[in-house]
């Protein structure tokens, strides 16, 4: 049970006001109480014209292919096509609309792998990954049991 006699090390103190000549002259190495900020924390690395391979996390470019692929218009447009031809209604609980997701009924990984695609030209060759037969529309919820209890096993979904 919690001691009801501490008093919160807070209560009754107020954040220090600064002045909008303060704010506007210190805006790029304070933080909104007036601590100096180091110098890492600065947002220089994001402005326009700064190239990405000074960010230190730049890495070359690299990009996963998976995430190149998910990213690319193709994959948007297949997404497209899957949603509307299972009128963006869920085919397990069908609730319609909200949060949504296309889940592949052969595993993009496996497709992905028995397929031997490197690159995101053979990607786009690929006819299986492309199907809109392959792709499922199902809500957050049922795609996160659908993943751990296995599609077909779940609410009797047919093949």
């Amino acid at each position: 049970m919690k001691n009801k006699t501490k008093k919160p090390w807070n209560k009754g103190k107020k954040m220090p006001e600064i002045s909008e000549r303060m704010r506007k002259t210190n805006m790029g190495n304070q933080n909104a109480r007036g601590h100096k900020l180091p110098d890492k924390c600065k947002k220089t690395w994001f402005k326009k014209g700064t190239p990405k391979n000074l960010h230190p996390r730049w890495q070359g470019g690299i990009t996963a292919l998976n995430i190149q692929i998910r990213n690319s218009e193709r994959y948007v447009d297949w997404r497209g096509k899957v949603l509307n031809r299972d009128n963006f209604t869920c085919q397990i609980c069908k609730k319609v609309g909200g949060d949504l997701n296309i889940h592949h009924l052969e595993e993009f990984s496996k497709i992905l792998k028995n397929n031997n695609i490197k690159s995101l030209q053979k990607a786009f060759i690929c006819k299986k990954l492309w199907d809109v037969n392959n792709g499922i529309t199902l809500c957050k919820k049922c795609h996160r049991k659908s993943h751990r209890l296995g599609l077909y096993n779940y609410k009797g979904v047919k093949k």
